[in-house]
């Protein structure tokens, strides 16, 4: 079993040993004395181990490793390889591990032996990119709706002041016991939020990062696997393949980087069947320090820079769309016709509380790109905003476009703008001042795609709540 993570390895050994099915997590963590007993038990004429589990970059760096292989091999002792995690052979994947697509050498040095691919998260482009790499062309092929009937999906508006509490009040909420998984942006983050919640707000709660070292991050993740504490506030190393039933809420403090891995990520809820709740907190800066973490990924190349902020426009889209259901709109992501949400999410359940305006905002538009167009290069996208609604404090009165929007309120008139930035109508500069900070300014974007975009927005049209 090729699996990505020693979290997952180490939880799904778990679950074989509770059911009496003998498995060796054979990583580069084991200790020279574990390693030398679990070569000798895959070197016996007939070994009692029945499941194998290994990292791709063990399988690939690991001489060792490969004479065992051929060994097991040799003497008809392997069954079959199962990748864990497929979309990880893919490039358009949200977790690509570069050392998985050496495995679509397993057909050719193993002929004969069969090899499954498994994973929850693919669309039609993962799915295809993971048969190729593979050279599973020809093979048997399952797959079952992503519709979770059980989950309710909602977005809320972030307040960055305010957001522990509002996460602690929504906890709060909560039956009593209830487990929850708050994911955060990074392992900073990660830890402030666990200590406050835990210690101004009374939560019991922990966090769970790559940073931790292997022991610490075994014992977090057994301890509430067996409630000793009821919230995980974790990165996302925090997330495939871990199986708890019970989880209640799963809670994102900070924009998902994917539809893929958000999908993903709230599905660690209610895998018993019962109802459970996944809840963005939205606030549209949060994509400014997401984009900066891209940037600064020196693990990516260009394209893939470009493939993951591309990936992150569509998070925002399902984040700012107050019209469509959530769940339509996940599934439609993953290539599946939308179904009953039964108001399972903030769109649907407000249907019937809610009056909806529909309107053509194409002229709006175009006269919010010239009024971009006039301003300096060191105007924010909030400035830029003031300057459409004509705001008596903004700077910029002279503009020509000034106070075009006077009649939008606040929030729509944000919407829009954010819209516009969401679909690469606007894009942004970005300057470090003598302090070394990084600020953030709107411009336009290019003619060609800005052209496709207002297209767009005029067949779309834009939708508002009177």
């Amino acid at each position: 079993m090729v699996s990505p993570l020693l979290s997952l390895i180490t939880d799904q050994c778990a679950h074989l040993a509770a059911n009496g099915i003998p498995a060796i997590a054979y990583t580069g963590d084991l200790s020279a004395a574990d390693k030398r007993t679990a070569n000798l038990e895959l070197s016996r004429p007939d070994p009692t181990v029945k499941v194998v589990y290994i990292t791709p970059e063990m399988l690939k760096a690991s001489a060792v490793t490969k004479d065992l292989l051929r060994g097991l091999y040799d003497r008809k002792r392997l069954a079959r390889f199962v990748i864990d995690e497929a979309h990880c052979l893919s490039s358009w994947g949200h977790d690509f591990r570069p050392d998985y697509r050496a495995l679509g050498e397993l057909k050719t040095e193993y002929p004969g032996i069969p090899l499954m691919a498994l994973t929850a998260t693919a669309n039609n482009q993962v799915q295809q990119d993971v048969r190729n790499i593979l050279h599973l062309q020809q093979c048997a092929f399952f797959k079952q709706s992503f519709n979770r009937p059980n989950l309710y999906y909602e977005v809320r508006d972030k307040r960055a002041k305010n957001i522990v509490a509002d996460m602690y009040n929504y906890i709060q909420l909560q039956p009593n016991g209830s487990t929850g998984i708050v994911y955060a942006n990074s392992r900073d983050q990660c830890e402030k939020l666990a200590a406050d919640l835990r210690n101004n707000h009374g939560v019991r709660a922990h966090h769970y990062h790559a940073g931790l070292s292997k022991q610490d991050r075994i014992q977090t993740q057994t301890d509430w696997q067996h409630n000793r504490f009821d919230v995980i506030v974790a990165t996302t190393a925090f997330g495939m393949g871990i199986d708890k039933a019970d989880v209640r809420y799963v809670i994102h403090q900070a924009l998902p980087r994917s539809l893929e891995g958000y999908y993903q990520e709230t599905g660690r809820a209610g895998r018993d069947g019962k109802a459970s709740q996944c809840v963005v907190f939205y606030a549209y800066s949060d994509v400014r320090s997401v984009h900066r973490q891209i940037d600064r990924d020196d693990t990516l190349n260009y394209e893939q820079k470009n493939r993951n902020k591309d990936a992150v426009q569509a998070v925002l889209r399902y984040c700012t769309n107050k019209t469509d259901c959530r769940r339509a709109q996940v599934l439609g992501f993953f290539g599946e016709s939308a179904c009953e949400c039964y108001k399972g999410c903030d769109v649907c359940l407000s249907l019937d509380k809610d009056t909806r305006t529909s309107r053509d905002v194409t002229e709006h538009a175009v006269n919010a790109i010239k009024l971009v167009q006039a301003v300096d290069d060191s105007t924010t996208l909030k400035a830029a905003t003031a300057l459409f609604r004509g705001t008596k404090a903004s700077k910029g009165s002279e503009n020509p476009f000034f106070g075009v929007g006077s009649d939008w309120s606040l929030g729509d008139a944000e919407r829009l703008f954010e819209k516009m930035m969401i679909e690469n109508l606007f894009g942004e500069l970005h300057k470090t001042n003598g302090a070394g900070y990084t600020n953030s300014y709107v411009c336009v974007s290019p003619l060609p795609s800005r052209q496709i975009k207002i297209d767009k927005m005029l067949t779309q049209s834009f939708a508002g709540r009177s």
